[in-house]
């Protein structure tokens, strides 16, 4: 098989071509790496993106330091260890205190619970 020398690129252009797709290659990584880099190490702030987004910054800075989600349930219940809305329980207690006539009951100072005869 014999080639024409004369259709065939020059060996020196070959060889600039691939140094310069070499050179592209190394930049843009470096570019890649270097924004990266940017943005891991960068803070995220109230109003600029960095680890976080802005959004998410904003919604951290708003929970106080030990805060825990509190589930308050919207109904008695005999089971539930969460609290409860205090209207539910003010419902409760007037209509304990319907059932029972002219009694009236009242949480006490102590924690207890409080009869109170209405005359």
């Amino acid at each position: 098989m014999s080639y024409d020398q004369s259709k065939l690129p020059n060996l020196g252009q070959l060889k600039r071509a691939l140094e310069r797709a070499q050179a592209l290659t190394s930049e843009v990584a470096g570019a890649a790496a270097a924004a990266i880099e940017e943005v891991i190490s960068t803070d995220a702030t109230q109003s600029a993106s960095g680890m976080m987004s802005a959004a998410d910054k904003t919604k951290l800075d708003g929970i106080a330091n030990g805060a825990t989600k509190v589930t308050v349930d919207s109904s008695m219940s005999s089971t539930s260890t969460n609290p409860v809305q205090n209207k539910v329980v003010e419902t409760r207690v007037a209509g304990v205190e319907a059932m029972l006539g002219g009694l009236a009951l009242r949480l006490s100072e102590d924690g207890g619970l409080d009869i109170i005869v209405n005359n």
